[in-house]
């Protein structure tokens, strides 16, 4: 991938509030104009947000840029509300105006002929908002745009079914569109080794608000069929603390080269997580592969138990994410546990690098690397006149 680091001019704007919308019981999006045409902006890059009427906030709060509609002349900024002076922005109304400083930070831009990142590893990819599922056939692939609905219902998600039938309609995305919307699955609940083998979790696939009334023998009719798949393993056991998604497969059990799976431990009795992995890994060592043959396993250690406001993340080193030449691994600040995790990562990846990466801040959103990224087959993506979006915290 080619990226070029760019630096943009400085502006101080008053923009004016077009619209407050709150997405989540959590985030507002704002959407702000000004009189003028808005400056150029890079994706990776922020604004610095003046917060009036805060009696604690007192210096600038960094936003991410979420999106530039250059046709409206409007920035969004995604906020979530964790904090006085956050609090205070979702509390504006239209025709506000917000203090802003802005672009700042390293942008960068992609080259037009960029066709995307290749999935390699036979994972199947997870994200927070929905992307299709891509099957490689001959003569294009097949793009199956799933039914998401919040992880059984937990959270709004009416917009996120809108995005791939966008994508696909706006050109971004080459293949044959294949409409699945009958039927609830996300990425992060199937794992292939692209042989004809898909795993996926009891806990996910029958769990309430998916797609009941359907029985088990049901969904994997489906998934056979949809997925062009020889056989479904489920996964009886392996629940992690703090988990919304009633057990993604990619939290738990990831598939490797050379018939190796790298699966989540737990080596204290005293942790709450300890028996449900430890019969996971009991029901590991009894699969076979299609030919016969025992998998290869490797266990990867559970990290402390990691807390926000008293209740404990779901942190996993299992949810890694394979690109073009690397691993990325997600770390948590626990050094000893953090290098023994990619230590047994790059022993199931002798040929890529191993990039550690603190996941600290994403886990408190319920999910690490894996589930927050999207691995687009090598010339699916169609990059065109990029545009930009991103999910932005702030306080």
């Amino acid at each position: 991938m080619y990226v070029h680091m760019r630096e943009l001019k400085k502006y101080v704007l008053d923009l004016r509030v077009v619209a407050v919308e709150r997405v989540h019981e959590r985030y507002v999006l704002l959407r702000l104009t000004h009189d003028e045409p808005l400056p150029e902006m890079l994706p990776g890059q922020f604004v610095e947000v003046r917060v009036d009427g805060s009696t604690s906030t007192f210096l600038r709060r960094p936003i991410s840029i979420n999106f530039v509609d250059r046709q409206k002349n409007e920035l969004w900024l995604l906020v979530a509300v964790v904090g006085d002076g956050t609090r205070c922005l979702s509390q504006l109304h239209e025709g506000d105006t917000l203090n802003c400083v802005l672009p700042l930070g390293n942008g960068f831009s992609l080259k037009s002929e960029v066709g995307g990142l290749k999935s390699e590893g036979g994972s199947e990819p997870s994200a927070l908002t929905p992307q299709p599922s891509t099957l490689n056939t001959q003569p294009s692939p097949l793009l199956l745009d799933f039914q998401f609905n919040g992880w059984g219902a937990k959270f709004p998600a009416e917009l996120d079914n809108a995005i791939n039938r966008h994508l696909y309609d706006e050109g971004r995305v080459r293949g044959q569109y294949v409409d699945c919307l009958d039927f609830v699955l996300e990425g992060g609940s199937i794992e292939s080794d692209g042989q004809g083998t898909i795993f996926t979790t009891t806990g996910c696939l029958m769990a309430p608000h998916r797609n009941q009334p359907l029985t088990k023998e049901e969904i994997e009719a489906r998934l056979l069929q949809t997925l062009c798949a020889k056989r479904i393993v489920w996964i009886d056991h392996g629940h992690l603390v703090g988990d919304d998604t009633d057990g993604h497969i990619d939290t738990l059990v990831r598939i490797c080269p050379d018939d190796t799976l790298l699966y989540m431990s737990c080596d204290d009795p005293q942790d709450e997580q300890y028996e449900d992995l430890r019969l996971m890994a009991e029901e590991l060592s009894q699969l076979r592969t299609l030919d016969g043959r025992p998998y290869r396993l490797m266990a990867l250690p559970s990290p402390r138990p990691i807390y926000d406001d008293g209740d404990r993340l779901p942190a996993t080193y299992a949810n890694f994410l394979i690109i073009n030449g690397a691993v990325l691994v997600p770390t948590y600040a626990q050094p000893d546990l953090d290098r023994e995790a990619c230590r047994i990562i790059g022993q199931a990846f002798p040929d890529r690098e191993i990039v550690p990466i603190d996941s600290r801040a994403i886990i408190r959103q319920h999910g690490s690397i894996h589930c927050c990224t999207m691995q687009f087959p090598n010339g699916t993506l169609v990059i065109k006149n990029l545009e930009f979006r991103v999910v932005a915290y702030g306080n």
